[in-house]
């Protein structure tokens, strides 16, 4: 073990291989002290220069596990004659978002290099494609220099994985002259969990002043979903998943639904807690039990050298692996490790590897006081697959409930106000027999459907309706405007005048003008022998806005009239004498 104090012992201890050659040099003519790297754990072809040229000859064995001749004079240590290559970078591993983590809009995305070529390599191009649930391509340049042998992690950049699902994560290294291509890349897949706003529903999205409406958690919600509902100005109104609520003072209310997260701490604070080594063996396990769903954000470390640490979560009673966070230390000693794993209720263990743990992880063999309950009661660490006292490798669990962290989600319930009935009446020109009368009433607000009572008998129903009229007369017209919200109702008297109104020497005589006219007009007729006449001036509502008796009169008659007083619009002059009656039609416009 590299942490061993004593490296051999032979009738003494010796710490090192070069104190071992020192004492017995005839027992160690062919010892050496080189870095071998093999292709893979089952595969024992070495990939460095550490064993190239390091063996003594042996006749009966002429060639290598592949068949190929092996050199008479300074073969390769192992089973494999090979030839060092100059020019071989490998993508080693990638750190990434951890299996069933929570999705982020800016997940890290790092490819970790290794040389095993002999010769030292700068300035080349590695990089990360990502597809599946989101994509993008993702290039850096590495600029400084990689020795041989040597390894490095650079962060390619971002990717919003905030939607979860299947990721694809393909990391790779291009150096234009590399020997061996089959390691230039790594493919990995994760599922995440996705980050996004949990939108709640409303029985109705429309509701009438002094209604109101039942909001309701999103659908699929679980029974371990947490949510309050809060008005826009942050006050907390309810807990409940149905929620029947009424509109503010605004047009519109928006309803805001917040994820209740809690954040609590389990284990030990550090390695304080009794006698503590440095561990390589990572064979056993901290035993925890999730009582609510939670999330672990992170765990701190205490390693031996920088470089890849995996954290492992298992079904502590199948063993399976449940997940497995790669996350890099920066520097020996303390590190905190973000790990993001989201967890369900259940029995697990947490561990890590032989293959990543940065030289070895700090462990416990006593101090440790099981169980160790969480500040939000979400965690339990139950104890170890050692002993009672031992603790392994990940201390100061950083907890979050509620799931993953996301944005609020909003329902906006919209005001809709009661209808107001509002209508204008246009009559047209007068025949022997009738008159026609066009409504309209587009200027009525939060209707759906026009009922009109003409207040002859007759009826239609519309927005823009034309009625005629048989006879004479002021009729009280009934419109009856129905929305969503209720029914308004308005009675406007209309005056209808002129029909069958045979022509007669009064109305012959008439003349007006100007007309139309900004409200002033001038009025002659001739009234023949001695009479009374009376003069009237009525609006389209049949309502007098003007009024002058003529006791007794004859012959050419002059008047000037003023309505400049008087809204815009259409009103009738009425002559009335002994001999009959003239009727015309004035327009005032201003």
């Amino acid at each position: 073990s590299a942490a061993a104090a004593t490296f051999a012992y032979y009738s003494a201890a010796y710490p090192s291989l070069a104190a071992w050659k020192t004492a017995y040099p005839l027992l160690n003519v062919n010892s050496t002290d080189n870095v071998v790297i093999f292709a893979a754990a089952n595969d024992l072809r070495a990939v460095n220069n550490g064993p190239n040229n390091m063996a003594t000859p042996i006749a009966s064995v002429p060639t290598d596990i592949d068949g190929d001749a092996r050199s008479t004079t300074v073969p390769d240590i192992g089973a494999d004659e090979f030839t060092p290559l100059a020019n071989d970078l490998q993508v080693m591993a990638l750190v990434i978002p951890g299996n069933n983590s929570c999705g982020d809009s800016n997940s890290s995305v790092s490819v970790v290099v290794r040389n095993l070529g002999t010769a030292s390599q700068s300035n080349f191009g590695l990089g990360a494609l990502v597809s599946g649930a989101a994509t993008a391509s993702l290039t850096s340049t590495y600029t400084g220099t990689l020795a041989s042998l040597a390894m490095d992690t650079v962060k390619v950049g971002t990717v919003n994985t905030v939607v979860g699902g299947t990721f694809i994560f393909k990391g790779y290294v291009a150096l234009a002259n590399d020997g061996k291509t089959s390691n230039d890349t790594l493919t990995l897949s994760r599922n995440l969990l996705d980050a996004l706003p949990r939108i709640p529903t409303a029985s109705e999205d429309t509701v009438c002043q002094g209604g109101s409406a039942t909001l309701y958690f999103p659908a699929g919600s679980s029974a371990s979903d947490s949510y309050m509902w809060l008005t826009t100005t942050g006050d907390t109104i309810s807990t409940s998943d149905i929620l029947t609520v009424g509109l503010g003072n605004a047009v519109d209310t928006t309803f805001t639904l917040r994820q209740v997260s809690t954040s609590g701490q389990v284990g030990p604070i550090d390695n304080t807690i009794g006698a503590t080594t440095n561990y390589t063996a990572m064979n056993h396990y901290n035993l925890f039990t999730v009582n609510a769903p939670t999330t672990i954000y992170s765990v701190d470390v205490f390693a031996l050298n920088a470089g890849l640490i995996d954290v492992v979560i298992q079904n502590a009673a199948t063993l399976a692996t449940v997940q497995t966070v790669t996350v890099s230390s920066t520097a020996p000693g303390f590190n905190r490790l973000i790990v993001n794993i989201s967890l369900p209720p259940g029995n697990y263990r947490m561990g890590s590897t032989t293959t990543n743990n940065a030289g070895g992880l700090q462990r416990n063999s006593s101090g440790a006081v099981f169980p160790y309950l969480s500040t939000d009661g979400s965690v339990t660490i139950t104890g170890t697959t050692f002993n009672a006292t031992s603790y392994y490798y990940f201390y100061n669990w950083q907890l979050g409930g509620g799931g993953c962290p996301r944005p609020d989600g909003e329902v906006t319930l919209y005001r809709r106000d009661t209808p107001a009935a509002s209508f204008t009446s246009t009559a047209q020109a007068a025949g022997l027999t009738a008159m026609t009368v066009d409504f309209d009433a587009s200027a009525t607000t939060n209707a759906i459907t026009y009922d009109w009572n003409f207040g002859d008998g007759g009826t239609a129903s519309g927005a823009q309706v034309s009625h005629s009229y048989a006879a004479n007369g002021t009729y009280s017209v009934t419109l009856l405007a129905t929305g969503l919200c209720g029914v308004d109702t308005l009675v406007v008297p209309v005056v209808v005048a002129g029909i069958n109104v045979a022509e007669s020497a009064l109305g012959r005589s008439l003349s007006l003008y100007p007309n139309p006219s900004a409200g002033l007009f001038h009025v002659e007729f001739d009234l023949g022998s001695m009479q009374y006449a009376e003069l009237k001036v009525v609006n389209a509502l049949g309502q007098t806005v003007y009024e002058h008796s003529l006791e007794s009169a004859s012959g050419l008659q002059r008047h000037s009239i003023d309505l400049s007083g008087h809204a815009s619009g259409l009103y009738w002059l009425q002559i009335t004498s002994e001999e009959g009656q003239a009727m015309q039609r004035v327009a005032v416009q201003k």
